[in-house]
């Protein structure tokens, strides 16, 4: 184990601290600071998935099927039990949306969700 010896370290990493308690022969106890784990500080790090390109026919698919039905993103949002901002997201193609929402959606714009991934689908 890699202990962090000097305060410079601490910007790149910071170490978890435990307490053990130790015990000697003659009965005597001591509490000791140990180091669990070295965990790497990755401030304004965020994990991004990398946009494919479906992401896009969705977004495109569920745009053009809201408009035809005369519906804002809220009241779209609404028919479906999903967020309007998160809804707003995957029709940015933003968020990388989950099966289970994706037939949220296609049941609020009322059609099968295999059209809103269709690349061709005229609608």
């Amino acid at each position: 184990m890699t202990l962090i010896s000097s305060s410079e370290d601490m910007t790149e990493c910071d170490l978890a601290i435990g307490w053990r308690i130790i015990c000697g022969t003659g009965g005597e106890c001591n509490l000791k600071a140990v180091a669990l784990k070295a965990v790497r500080a990755e401030i304004g790090s965020v994990k991004k998935t990398h946009k494919g390109p479906l992401r896009d026919v969705l977004a495109r698919n569920m745009r053009r099927l809201r408009a035809a039905r005369g519906l804002s993103q809220e009241a779209l949002a609404h028919e479906c039990g999903i967020n309007r901002t998160y809804l707003s997201g995957v029709e940015r193609s933003e968020r990388n949306v989950s099966i289970d929402n994706i037939a949220r959606i296609a049941r609020g714009l009322k059609v099968k969700a295999c059209i809103l991934l269709d690349d061709s689908a005229k609608l």
